[in-house]
């Protein structure tokens, strides 16, 4: 959600319960196996905070480490109660053990990770800036079993985090500017988001705003008189348009219970020049931040493959659309979309009938990461349809419309520490719609029929430089879980493998009274 702390126990505070920072000792056993728990304990204890040791690879609007955004604390200020420490102390009952964890600063930092992500701690609000400040609240109930009752029921967890009145630069193009975002999750119920943009109405600054390369849109909106005024954290924003200039401008605010897609879609008004025609071109560009963590993904569109734009001159005519998404990690480009059509179009209109008839052709080409996986996968797809209509007196039109296409795709279903297995299909198909209408009635009947020219799974070896970098990938590269070296990666140890019964006995003993 919006933050996921990750965190070492490397020793336990009077004040503040559990204290997180190095641990060494995860890696590797020894005499300098406990040097980083003990330095990080002995820290705590002299009143100082590291957020950096305590946090390390949490991350926040998915991909800002949290640690970051929070200020070191010193002596003077440790003994705030709640606020600049996490504090994790635990409350018995009769029934139950209750853990509640509290975070609360108001100092938060500005983050530079230029020129993928920058994050501002203020919203530039008139007539005064608003400060950011940040709040985690959680709060682990283990319930202990009813008598006679072997059942020991499943610990009930509630979290509440809100982040206020910040900004998200991304990739330097795109600044989407926050009121508050509020994440909530009860145990039992699925995630809760609350995300409230800015309202250019109400504080002064735009919701979503272009930037660098993208500016002429920020520019096109306001010369149409457009606005971005999201009204708050719902619906899907308002629509603008420029009057009888054809221009429409129309804010992309959608809120859903995985992130919040901001952007803006810009509609180009029909441009005909003789027997040349552009029509339904409309260009888009979104930011996607995910709650779950995910890095944020950055969407330029030209039109939509549902509504693509259309060229035509004299009877011929074509279309298509183009997307691209782009990940804030080392992924990148993770999605590629083009489509382009070509063909003829025919109508006539001779009172009693008319109707019409084309011939088009295509080409359809995807690329993309699968976001669970991470692996990539390729689409390929040539199609020619072609159709027709006609209608007599409004009484009677009969449609018919026969597509073939010939395709190939391409992907990984399944990887192993050491091998993938990949799949690679190429085929053909071919389907035929034929549709009457007779006053009140409808009836469409549709035939296909499909064939699989070459199809073929494989299992290949992967390099040992690809396995590390996919090991890395899926720990998120801790360095605590590396040696010096990247080349040598080392793996989790168990328990038994970082103590000995010696040291684990004086561990267990330490709570026996």
């Amino acid at each position: 959600g919006l933050a996921a702390p990750n965190m070492d126990i490397v020793g336990i505070s009077r004040l503040k319960g559990p204290v997180g920072g190095k641990a060494s000792s995860v890696t590797t056993r020894g005499t300098s196996g406990d040097t980083g728990a003990a330095q990080s304990a002995e820290q705590f204890g002299s009143g100082n905070f590291n957020p950096q040791e305590y946090f390390k690879d949490a991350k926040i609007l998915g991909g800002i480490p949290l640690a970051s955004l929070f200020p070191s604390v010193n002596t003077n200020q440790f003994k705030q109660p709640g606020g600049l420490v996490p504090s994790l102390k635990s409350e018995e009952y009769p029934d139950k053990i209750k853990v509640p964890f509290e975070f609360t600063i108001d100092n938060v930092q500005k983050v530079n990770l230029a020129p993928v992500l920058i994050f501002d701690p203020q919203l530039p609000s008139k007539p005064s800036p608003k400060k950011s400040t940040f709040t985690l609240k959680v709060v682990v109930v283990f319930r202990f079993p009813k008598p006679g009752d072997p059942t020991v029921p499943e610990p009930e967890f509630n979290a509440t985090g809100e982040l206020t009145h910040f900004q998200v630069t991304i990739a330097q193009c795109i600044r989407v500017s926050f009121n508050k975002l509020r994440l909530e999750k009860k145990h039992g119920k699925s995630l809760s988001p609350d995300p409230k943009l800015a309202s250019e109405s109400e504080d002064g600054v735009k919701p979503v705003e272009f930037l660098g390369a993208l500016k002429f849109l920020s520019n096109l909106q306001e010369l149409v008189g457009g606005k971005s005024d999201s009204g708050g954290g719902g619906g899907g924003g308002g629509s603008s348009s420029g009057g009888s200039s054809g221009w429409g401008v129309k804010p992309i605010i959608e809120p859903s219970t995985t992130n919040i897609k901001a952007g803006i879609s810009v509609t180009v008004p029909t441009i005909a020049v003789g027997v040349f025609s552009l029509s339904n071109l409309k260009l888009s560009a979104a930011v996607s931040i995910f709650w779950n963590g995910d890095p944020v993904r950055f969407r330029l569109a030209i039109s939509e493959r549902s509504d693509p734009f259309c060229i035509t001159v004299w009877l011929f005519g074509g279309g298509g659309f183009f997307a691209v998404e782009i990940e804030a990690s080392e992924r990148g480009v993770v999605l590629v979309e083009v489509l382009l059509e070509f063909g003829g179009k025919f109508a006539f209109d001779i009172g009693i009938a008319s109707g019409g008839v084309y011939v088009m052709a295509g080409f359809y080409f995807k690329y993309g990461i699968d976001s669970q996986t991470g692996e990539k996968g390729i689409y390929l797809e040539g199609y020619l349809r072609m159709g027709g209509q006609l209608n007599v007196l409004g009484l009677i039109t009969v449609s018919l419309e026969f597509k073939m296409l010939i395709a190939y795709e391409e992907k990984v279903l399944s990887t192993t520490a050491t091998t993938k297995t990949i799949s690679k299909k190429l085929w053909g198909e071919a389907s035929l719609v034929v549709k009457i209408e007779i006053l009140f009635f409808e009836t469409s009947v549709t035939l296909s029929v499909r064939k699989e020219f070459q199809g073929e799974t494989e299992t290949v070896q992967i390099a040992q430089e690809e396995r590390d970098h996919l090991w890395l990938v899926s720990h998120e590269a801790r360095p605590y879980l590396m040696q010096n070296t990247v080349g040598s990666i080392v793996k989790p140890r168990k328990i038994y493998e970082m103590l000995s019964e010696q040291e684990w006995a004086q561990y267990a003993g330490a709570f026996s009274a």
